[in-house]
């Protein structure tokens, strides 16, 4: 593991399959109030959600000097996403919305079949940040996560 490298994790859950089309604003704001009460939430150096359609998005980024060496960030970042696509599902569920009574319900699954019931997808996207030089010579520090 490079320690001077940073990863974007990017995660998507079809909860449309549970909660119905369009994702209401309160599910979206129950796994954003999971990351920002969550102890573990710290080692990212930032995070984005949003609903797209049925799917509920998840941006995250970890810099790898932040982990000790036997730690996997991309292991971190697919955990703390699923937690919060789970607080996101118990929210809908909470509001009235989809089936929670069903017995394929996410939320008693675990592992591999928990997965596939939220049809999760995920991509680990390292990266190093760069100086840039501009024209006029200035160097700037260029970060991905100010860009997001």
């Amino acid at each position: 593991m490079n320690a001077n490298q940073s990863n974007i994790h990017i995660l998507n859950a079809n909860l449309g399959r549970w909660l119905g089309p369009q994702l209401p604003p309160p599910v979206v704001e129950a796994a954003c109030e999971f990351l920002a009460q969550s102890e573990a939430a710290r080692k990212l150096r930032g995070l984005w959600i949003r609903a797209f359609g049925d799917d509920l998005h998840l941006h995250l980024t970890t810099f790898n000097g932040d982990f000790a060496p036997d730690e996997d960030p991309n292991e971190f970042a697919a955990q703390l996403a699923r937690a919060a696509t789970l607080a996101a599902l118990a929210k809908g569920f909470e509001m009235g919305l989809g089936l929670a009574a069903n017995s394929a319900n996410p939320l008693h699954l675990s592992g591999a079949a928990q997965g596939a019931a939220l049809d999760l997808r995920r991509l680990d996207y390292p990266f190093t940040e760069r100086r840039i030089k501009t024209l006029s010579g200035k160097v700037i520090e260029m970060r991905v996560a100010d860009c997001i």
